[in-house]
């Protein structure tokens, strides 16, 4: 990932309450980039677990276009039931 989409991301996380913690979390959309770029059965299963999740369809497209892959990533996420 270049420093670009890096910056990017760190711009739209959101900040949560965990065990009197606070945590910085990871948009969805880029959980989701992620576990279809790797296409590890692990990240296929968990694919399986969010797909009831909301996303930004705009943003799954740009961040599979700046993690370098988006045919296969895109194609993963449409074969596990996304409406990308």
């Amino acid at each position: 990932m270049n420093e670009s989409t890096f910056n990017k991301l760190f711009d739209k996380k959101v900040k949560a309450k965990y065990l009197g913690f606070e945590v910085y979390v990871e948009p969805i959309e880029e959980l989701l980039v992620g576990r279809a770029f790797m296409h590890r059965e692990k990240d296929l299963n968990d694919l399986e677990l969010l797909k009831n999740c909301k996303f930004d369809n705009n943003k799954i497209k740009e961040l599979a276009e700046e993690w370098g892959d988006a045919k296969n990533t895109l194609k993963t996420l449409k074969e596990k039931g996304y409406n990308i």
